[in-house]
């Protein structure tokens, strides 16, 4: 039976490698779709296709999204049995309580491992649905209308121009006054 505790713990390690390998294609899915969404919306022209196309775009993320936090809640770590000194010790004699105990471990891991694999399977799920939802959407936004081009900046026109007058008089220095009766010349 501890044979089959050790099979179990190997399986429980191969579903948490492919949960962790289903939420990083969700990451990555996610962060790439919300790059691509903006783009196909905007050079849409607001009509009915354009609504369906955000719905779906909408319907994506939210699977994504929810997709993300199935696939982090799965990595959380769960219990395992059959490990331990307690086990180790329970396991020693060949009696009823190390065949309760290998019984018991073997539940666990069973629940555990049922857990890990629909965690998986709806984490793949969300993923499949996601692009699926954005499949549909791109193909909507090749169908739909395209918004007209922004219309081009008008040139400046001349009378925006203005005009500025510069002086190119040279003045020179005025002749000092000169001093008149009675009065002394200023000394410098």
């Amino acid at each position: 039976m501890v044979k089959v505790i050790g099979e179990e713990w190997e399986r429980a390690k191969s579903l948490d490698d492919r949960l962790v390998r289903a939420t990083t294609a969700l990451s990555i899915s996610g962060t790439l779709g919300g790059a691509a969404a903006r783009p196909l919306i905007d050079g849409l022209a607001a009509s009915p296709a354009k609504a369906l196309v955000i719905a779906c775009v909408l319907v994506a993320i939210v699977s994504l999204f929810s997709g993300i936090i199935m696939g982090f809640a799965g990595l959380r770590p769960k219990p395992r049995g059959g490990i331990g000194p307690d086990f180790a010790v329970l396991t020693a004699k060949d009696d009823e309580a190390a065949r309760s105990a290998c019984i018991k471990a073997l539940v666990g891991f069973e629940v555990a491992n049922m857990r890990r694999a629909n965690e998986a399977d709806a984490a793949n799920t969300a993923i499949r649905n996601g692009i699926l939802a954005f499949v549909l959407a791109t193909l909507i936004g090749l169908l739909a209308p395209r918004a007209p081009p922004p219309a081009p900046l008008p040139a400046p026109t001349a009378s925006a121009t203005a005009t500025v007058r510069v002086s190119t008089a040279v003045s020179a220095p005025a002749e000092p006054a000169k001093p008149t009766a009675g009065m002394e010349p200023a000394v410098r």
